[in-house]
C-alpha cells in the first residue's frame, strides 16, 4: 500500500515538472514576442526618420 502511494507522489511531481518546464517555455517566447514588438517600432520610425531625410536630400540637393 505504501509503494502505490510513493509511485503516485512520484508520477504527481514528475506531472507538475512537465507542466513547469512547458510554462516556463510560454513565458520564454512570450518575452521574445515583446522584443520582436519593440524591434517593430524601432525600427518603423527608423525607416519614418529615412523617408524624412530622403525628402529633404531630393528638395535640397546633395
Amino acid at each position: 500500500m505504501e509503494n502505490i502511494f510513493w509511485v503516485g507522489l512520484l508520477v504527481i511531481i514528475f506531472f507538475l515538472l512537465l507542466r513547469y518546464r512547458s510554462l516556463e517555455t510560454k513565458i520564454k517566447l512570450y518575452e521574445n514576442f515583446d522584443k520582436v514588438e519593440e524591434i517593430k517600432v524601432l525600427k518603423e520610425s527608423i525607416n519614418k526618420i529615412e523617408s524624412e531625410l530622403n525628402y529633404i536630400k531630393e528638395k535640397y540637393g546633395s
